[in-house]
């Protein structure tokens, strides 16, 4: 008989969700099967490989593994302590210091409070953030949040690790000493449910890989047939001919092709149009309402350091996946634009598209703070709406959008008297963007210096 450490059985999980606008007006409810009737087992002191494409379920069986998530039907059951590294949630309690997250999230695994008091020193040491012990979990990038709980993970040594890409964090030097602490834990016997788009990882290390798309299991056995019958069925896919599929998200209508690139949102000619520098070697950038981070991971390819932020859950998860998946460096927060002056960076370069009119009432209060974290010389690039309506004077348009949000749009003379107000030394309209289906006025590229 076979001693198992993971065992699930006809599991499926459903998502039930309304679509919703920034405002968080309310239409249809829709339904998502994410996991659909899965049996699989994992046995003790083995390592286990879940590929798949983006949204086949991956991670949502970790998290049912974990016990973040109940399932809607079938058993899981597992022996012995976990240790669940996970994209979404590992941030910990945002206002929580540090040493309180560590605490927390040992006791979570099963350990003594006292015990994980002993433990904060060595794993922050290992971690490589000891300076950070006392600062609030809410003022780390994503990358650093990472690495603390991946440190702690580790070196409570649980008796199952469930890992979702985690272990290509940090900088070159901590990517290779979490990856031979990672092998030490599969050398020594540990059990590992690993989820990975990185093929040859998932070769090199798995014992067994599972297949999934759209929930369901479609193959699974040896690691070298799992992944080129893996890598034949994306080829397959990508030779067909472009197709598109209408996706709701803030009840805007997006195409989304199979490059994954947004027909409405971020493209290559855009960058152009945008007047990002060729060059960005060294520079600090900050890309506020990144979205997937399409202009954060283009600006890295540049040659700048670049911190991406975002209020919406949605797309701060879909940045952090797609960060994993290029094993970016990028610093992705998940926070109101309004909090930017708790970063701490100043910056070169600041991106703010496509969402200005959204700001409504405080225009002018972002400005002033964007103003004061940015270096001397440094350049603000908008893309915004303006209002052709009395040019000549001081006027902020307000109309409602046909989804349904409420904007702010300001005339030409009017964003050029905030600029000023903010501080910035000069400005001026550098283009004409795409305009849009469904906005009232056309979009402008401004550029404003400090």
């Amino acid at each position: 008989m076979k001693n198992l450490a993971i065992s699930v059985t006809n599991v499926s999980k459903t998502f039930s969700f309304r679509q919703w606008s920034i405002t968080h007006s309310e239409s249809e409810l829709r339904e998502i099967k994410s996991i659909d009737n899965i049996s699989l087992d994992v046995e003790k002191g083995k390592m286990v490989g879940i590929i798949g494409k983006n949204g086949s379920g991956k991670t949502t069986l970790l998290r049912l593994v974990a016990g973040v998530l109940k399932p809607d039907q079938g058993n899981i059951t597992t022996k012995g302590a976990i240790g669940p590294l996970l994209q979404i949630g590992l941030g910990g309690n945002e206002e929580f210091t540090v040493k309180e997250n560590i605490i927390t999230y040992g006791m979570l695994l099963g350990f003594s409070k006292n015990l994980m008091k002993s433990k904060v020193s060595e794993i922050l040491k290992y971690a490589e953030l000891e300076e950070y012990i006392n600062v609030k979990m809410k003022y780390l990038s994503s990358g650093m949040k990472v690495r603390i709980m991946f440190s702690t993970a580790l070196l409570m040594d649980p008796d199952i690790l469930l890992v979702d890409e985690v272990i290509a964090v940090g900088d070159a030097s901590f990517r290779k000493k979490s990856f031979d602490s990672f092998l030490s834990f599969k050398n020594k016997g540990s059990t590992i449910l690993f989820v990975s788009h990185n093929l040859q990882q998932v070769k090199q290390l798995c014992d067994h890989v599972y297949f999934l798309d759209k929930g369901k299991i479609i193959e699974h056995g040896d690691p070298e047939k799992i992944v080129t019958i893996y890598e034949n069925f994306c080829k397959a896919v990508t030779k067909e001919p472009r197709k598109s599929k209408s996706v709701e998200k803030n009840v805007r209508k997006y195409q989304i092709f199979e490059d994954g690139q947004i027909g409405d949102s971020p493209s290559h000619e855009k960058i152009k149009k945008m007047g990002i520098p060729e060059k960005l070697n060294g520079k600090q950038v900050l890309d506020i309402g990144c979205n997937e981070g399409f202009y954060c991971f283009e600006c890295e390819k540049k040659g700048a350091k670049v911190v991406g932020i975002e209020f919406n859950k949605v797309w701060y998860d879909l940045a952090l996946e797609r960060k994993n998946e290029l094993s970016s460096s990028v610093d992705f927060f998940h926070m109101n634009w309004n909090e930017i002056q708790k970063l701490n960076y100043r910056f070169d370069l600041v991106l703010f598209l496509a969402a200005f009119h959204y700001l409504r009432d405080n225009q002018l209060d972002l400005l002033k703070k964007i103003f004061e974290k940015m270096n001397s010389g440094g350049l603000l690039i908008l893309e915004l709406g303006i209002s052709k309506k009395n040019e000549d004077a001081f006027l902020i348009e307000t109309i409602k959008r046909p989804g349904g949000d409420i904007c702010q749009y300001p005339n030409k003379f009017s964003i050029e008297k905030l600029l000023k107000d903010a501080g910035f030394s000069e400005s001026k309209i550098f283009g004409k963007s795409f305009d849009i289906k469904g906005d009232p006025v056309p979009r402008y590229i401004v550029h404003a210096k400090k």
